[in-house]
């Protein structure tokens, strides 16, 4: 047997979880495993583990329904909690059963019970009196209709015949019966409503019983007017208190959007005022500007002033600041608008000194006021999707976690203060051209085109040219536009800007190659053992590059001109940067 309970977590919120009996301290605590996955808990519970006093804690719950014998079923009910706690539905004592469900439980039981006892009153009629007289006996067996039968029967206890239906008329119609006896049709109305007749009420007095309950479903909120006793007479004022129930139920569902409503009026009016003034669509960026201003947050005391906002500022801040996030996130799953939203709040430096829940002696993130408005962000965002406030805060977790990984990558791929990028060329094979047929074939013996690429530390693709097979990438890179932008920022002297290449290129003061045969342990071994740990994301991107578009490969020849495969390949290296967007 297991039970449905709400578990109360540290800050007061509360999470419908479902745990065998065993787990049972009472009605308003239990044993749960709090410190172990999810995955474990559910383990745990699936197979009624046995709680262990020195790993479990004491937690206090709120038993929702006992005694469930099917764990499948209890997840079911699980899910029909979430959906009501997402509907903003705070009631606890809701009705997890439909209604069909709700009229079978017990019906097996009564109606083996009603068979029982039909049984045992049928078996009266084979009875036998010993004290009647045998003519009797004679004149009952002769007698069809009036003997012994009729009067065994007469002892038992009969039931009313059921009332059979009325037709009630409106006005100017006369009320009738099928109960009226047969020599007249038509039946007095003074019996039944002498005092509606005339009226345009219908006359429904006589089945005021069935009038006297509220027909508004007990789910949804109003205040019910059917307080009051039972009267009779009272059609008029039934039929008028059930369009009071409606008009209340509706009133309340406007005081609950009334706030949304007014949020989008505002936001609306805002976004009008902005396009009036500057004669052009507002755009995100404008909206997030001042909002947005403070973040990302790089040390403790700039979070610590926004907490300070938090709690002094009114509704309205929080719920601009909500929106902001909202905009400012990227990704159609909740772990990527999460983890874009907290790019957007945190930085990786403020982020390594805090954990979910304060472990390993880090600061509790969930105790802030921002990870809650992170986690409506979000939830704004899937407002739909089951279980997705725990996937949020697994996300939140995981991305705490790895923020010193992040540190670690970042100040590897930046052991050069001012590298743009990583270049390299690669051969693309074509189809040999009519024109000048031998300018494409390279010297693996194969026609090509030498594509020269540039990429950055996180692989995307920032520059492509593409040049026949034969010309060697030196050759490629002097005659581009990249190597007269480098020189002009090196004589200008505008800044330190570098590019990494490997030994085919020239050493040039803004490319940075290799030292070969350097000895070992010397500077430029270190220098040259760093640099290649650096620029091998440019040898990562043809690799990927060619193992999504697999009409680059060597083996899959673009059967084109020249001039259309290098449109392919800027495409391809467009959708690569599209993909590692959409995946970062």
């Amino acid at each position: 047997m297991w039970t449905l309970i709400h578990l109360y977590e540290e800050n007061g919120d509360t999470s419908p979880d479902l745990i065998p009996n065993e787990w049972m301290l009472n009605d308003y605590s239990c044993w749960y495993p709090k410190d172990f996955k999810l995955s474990t808990i559910k383990a745990y519970a699936k197979r009624k583990e046995n709680p262990c006093q020195d790993q479990w804690e004491t937690c206090k719950i709120e038993v929702i329904e006992k005694n469930i014998d099917n764990y499948e079923y209890g997840i079911k009910l699980i899910y029909k909690v979430n959906k009501h706690l997402n509907n903003n539905s705070l009631d606890h004592s809701l009705n997890l059963h439909s209604e069909v469900e709700e009229r079978g439980r017990g019906q097996r039981t009564k109606q083996k019970k009603n068979r029982q006892e039909s049984k045992q009153n049928m078996s009266i009629f084979d009875i036998d009196d010993d004290h009647s007289n045998s003519d009797e006996v004679d004149n009952h067996d002769t007698d069809d209709f009036g003997g012994e039968t009729s009067v065994k029967r007469s002892n038992l206890v009969m039931y009313p015949e059921f009332p059979k239906k009325q037709k009630v008329t409106h006005r100017n119609e006369k009320v009738y019966s099928n109960n009226a006896p047969s020599g007249s049709r038509y039946q007095d109305n003074t019996s039944i409503t002498p005092s509606i007749t005339d009226r345009t009420v219908p006359a429904v007095s006589m089945v005021t019983d069935v009038f006297c309950e509220c027909k508004l479903s007990k789910k949804v909120p109003h205040s019910c007017t059917f307080g009051t006793p039972n009267q009779t007479n009272v059609s008029l004022l039934e039929a008028i208190g059930h369009q009071l129930c409606r008009l209340s139920a509706d009133i309340l569902k406007i005081k609950n959007h009334t706030n949304y409503i007014k949020q989008d009026l505002t936001s609306f009016i805002d976004n009008d005022e902005s396009s009036r003034n500057n004669n052009q669509r507002p755009e995100k960026v404008q909206f997030e500007n001042n909002i947005l201003s403070s973040f990302p947050l790089n040390n403790e005391n700039e979070l610590l002033s926004i907490e300070k906002n938090l709690l002094s500022e009114d509704l309205g801040y929080t719920n601009k600041l909500v929106t902001a996030f909202i905009f400012a996130s990227e990704g159609k799953t909740i772990t990527k608008v999460t983890n874009s939203i907290l790019r957007t709040v945190i930085s990786d430096d403020l982020a390594k000194q805090y954990s979910w829940k304060g472990q390993k002696n880090k600061n509790s993130f969930k105790d802030l006021t921002i990870s809650k408005i992170i986690i409506d962000a979000v939830l704004k965002k899937f407002p739909n999707m089951q279980d997705s406030k725990q996937e949020i805060k697994r996300s939140i977790m995981t991305w705490l976690a790895q923020a010193p990984t992040r540190i670690i990558r970042f100040a590897q791929t930046t052991t050069y203060p001012g590298v743009l990028g990583c270049i390299d060329c690669t051969h693309i094979a074509i189809f040999p051209p009519n024109e000048r047929e031998e300018a494409y074939k390279n010297f693996k013996g194969f026609h090509s085109l030498n594509v020269q690429m540039v990429c950055d530390s996180e692989m995307r693709i920032l520059n492509v040219l593409a040049f026949p097979g034969s010309v060697h990438d030196q050759f490629i890179f002097t005659s581009s536009a990249l190597s007269t932008e480098m020189e002009r920022l090196h004589t200008n002297r505008i800044g330190q800007f570098y590019l990494l290449g490997d030994s085919g290129y020239a050493s040039e003061p803004y490319m940075l190659i290799p030292i070969l045969h350097a000895n070992e342990g010397s500077p430029e071994y270190r220098y040259t053992k760093n640099h290649c740990l650096v620029r091998n994301s440019i040898e990562r991107v043809f690799g990927v590059l060619k193992g999504r578009w697999r009409c680059l490969k060597k083996d899959r020849v673009l059967h084109y001109k020249p001039q259309k495969a290098g449109v392919i390949i800027n495409c391809c290296a467009i959708l690569h940067n599209m993909a590692i967007q959409e995946y970062t």
